[in-house]
């Protein structure tokens, strides 16, 4: 059954889909190592190791050539073993510090957003100070005036009343 969709898939496959080809010959590959035939096998994964290498996808590259070195080893081909070893283990250190230099910039970024946010609430945090100060300003402002107001009718107040007093004195003393 899978024979027969492999064949099927293969037959769809236009050539601009690179990436598809690659699975494809992943897939068949697999297929082969299945049905215990290591030659087609090896041929398939070549050919999705070459379309991969050629058209710069890596993302099964890795698995590809996990799978030749395990072939070559059962077939005691040591030296094509070490050979895709080296290359295995080339494109793996490549990817980690690709991953590792995506992780670092993505860290990166996530601290300037950070960094833009803690700003951001900074500027509102000072802003709603600055104006709750001019609220507490303007507060102050009216109780002064208010105090100011009855300062001034307190001293009409007590002018009026000593008036009142000298007038009454005065009024006495005439009578």
């Amino acid at each position: 059954d899978a024979e027969m969709v492999l064949e099927n898939i293969g037959l769809n496959i236009t050539n601009n889909q690179f990436e598809e080809k690659i699975i494809f010959h992943k897939l068949k590959g697999q297929l082969f190592l299945k049905k215990g035939d290591n030659q087609l096998a090896l041929i398939e994964f070549k050919e999705g190791e070459n379309l991969s290498k050629k058209h710069n996808i890596r993302t099964h590259l890795i698995d590809l050539l996990r799978t030749q070195i395990s072939i070559y080893e059962e077939n005691e081909n040591w030296k094509l073993a070490a050979l895709k070893y080296k290359e295995f283990s080339e494109l793996n250190d490549e990817m980690n510090s690709l991953r590792i230099k995506n992780q670092l910039d993505d860290l990166n970024y996530r601290n300037e957003i950070i960094k833009k946010q803690l700003e951001l609430e900074y500027v509102q945090e000072e802003r709603d100070l600055a104006k709750k100060n001019q609220e507490f300003e303007k507060d102050l402002r009216i109780y002064g005036q208010k105090i100011t107001w009855f300062v001034i009718l307190l001293l009409i107040f007590c002018l009026g009343l000593i008036f009142y007093g000298v007038k009454k004195l005065t009024s006495k003393r005439n009578d």
